[in-house]
């Protein structure tokens, strides 16, 4: 479950304060099962997850995927993301959080991963414009894992010094990660026809796209598809289209002043009511609250529990 930060702390506190009592040393790394949701958030650290073990539905500003053991991936800051664990399925991974001040002083709290790199710390250009920093990759050497695994010992047992070493375990991370960026490995993919599936939904939200157009696209039966499709998602046809078209007028309430019939047609809605009923249920917010409550924060951060 994910708490709105506003209900968790002060409203007198400042985002130093907040980061402060979040990261009080300016990292935190867990080992944890993962929880039944995880709800789409975003905050002003640089997150990255890595799956140990089992399945679970990412959504990334919108795109879904379907993770596994061994994929990686790193969240830059303000990047929407949820996890939704895959039922009937163990799962557990690595996430670690840091502050951009961890690795350099000099950076301010709220840079983002480009900020990072090219710092004096890691000293890497700017990357090319081509290269996505939220994107899911896949390792099969274990590298990335052994790193991560020696940093989670060192953050638990808070040995002498020890926040030293997870700088400089936390430089060679980087550029591990780079490397993979750089390199343009390709990133991981689940069953071939669910992703086809996926991307044709991630492009084609807007439109009234149904389980039967979908379905014909693969050349499935409807009720083969439909099966298939929980069976790899962990969520039936309807509730991801759903996530998919809320998640984009999440960003639309919170980035734009569109009216609110407006966005429910951008997102495949012809029904005002219907948009307003599907995103409470979401939500647990109308459209309405949910860009109010934006306005009145100029961020919105989420605390995991």
């Amino acid at each position: 479950m994910a708490k709105n930060i506003e209900d968790t702390f002060d409203s007198k506190m400042d985002s130093t304060d907040i980061y402060n009592y979040i990261l009080p040393n300016g990292i935190k790394i867990d080992y944890q099962p993962v929880q039944p949701t995880v709800n789409a958030h975003y905050h002003s650290f640089i997150e990255l997850f890595y799956i140990l073990k089992g399945k679970i539905q990412h959504e990334f500003n919108g795109s879904f995927s379907i993770l596994q053991e061994g994929d990686f991936a790193l969240i830059d800051v303000k990047s929407f993301h949820k996890f939704t664990k895959i039922e009937g399925n163990d799962c557990s991974l690595i996430n670690l959080l840091f502050l951009p001040t961890f690795i350099d002083p000099s950076l301010n709290a709220d840079s983002d991963f480009n900020s990072v790199i090219s710092s004096r710390t890691i000293n890497q250009k700017t990357l090319p414009s081509h290269v996505a920093i939220n994107q899911i990759y896949h390792e099969s050497e274990n590298e990335i894992r052994r790193i991560l695994l020696c940093m989670h010992s060192e953050f638990f047992n808070a040995q002498y010094r020890y926040l030293e070493v997870l700088k400089s375990l936390l430089k060679s991370l980087l550029i591990h990660i780079l490397r993979y960026m750089l390199n343009d490995i390709m990133p991981t993919s689940g069953s071939n026809s669910i992703d086809i599936a996926i991307d044709y939904i991630n492009k084609n939200y807007q439109d009234n796209i149904t389980l039967y157009d979908v379905s014909a696209l693969l050349h499935y039966t409807p009720q083969y598809f439909s099966t298939k499709f929980k069976k790899i998602t962990g969520v039936n046809f309807s509730h991801y289209l759903q996530s998919v078209r809320i998640a984009h007028s999440c960003q639309l309430l919170q980035f734009t002043n569109i009216k609110i019939s407006e966005i429910a047609t951008l997102v495949g809605y012809q029904d005002l009511k219907q948009f307003e009923f599907v995103f409470r249920k979401h939500t647990d917010r109308t459209p309405m609250q949910h860009r109010q409550f934006c306005r009145q924060n100029r961020e919105i951060q989420f605390i995991l529990q």
